[in-house]
């Protein structure tokens, strides 16, 4: 049996509880000692030995978000880098409060799923008023 390697939606029950306060966690970190106003952590994802995390983040629309910004825009793209310019910071705080041998390697990502739950919608809006869909005219990918 091939063993899988990555992230993915196989995190065993260690890696869904590393996950869910290496979560917590760098919540409170953001919200009580950075000034990354209304900024939501919305996922974070380990690899299967534990040794990497993905954290995906979001900006919430009470701050100034507009429905126009997306992960290309160019003030999400600053918010993802200047997180990722903090990750020391991060992990310093998580290895002094989580119990582990040894803390994840982190990386920020912004959170797409918004976006494509609102494509999906459009997509599903489109066919039940009749319109043929088709992948060449859906180009947003």
């Amino acid at each position: 049996m091939k063993k899988r390697v990555g992230f993915g939606p196989t995190q065993g029950n260690r890696n869904q509880r590393m996950a869910s306060v290496m979560k917590r966690e760098l919540s409170v970190l953001l919200m009580n000692h950075f000034d990354f106003v209304g900024v939501h952590i919305t996922n974070v994802l380990l690899t299967p030995d534990c040794r990497f995390a993905r954290v995906y983040v979001r900006q919430g629309f009470d701050v100034g978000e507009s429905k126009e910004d997306t992960a290309e825009s160019p003030q999400v793209q600053k918010l993802v880098k200047s997180l990722n310019a903090e990750l020391p910071k991060f992990r310093a705080h998580l290895g002094k409060t989580m119990n582990v041998r040894y803390v994840p390697e982190l990386k920020v990502d912004y959170d797409h799923g918004q976006e494509n739950a609102e494509r999906v919608e459009a997509i599903l809006a489109k066919i039940r008023s009749g319109e043929v869909v088709s992948e060449e005219n859906d180009s947003s990918d």
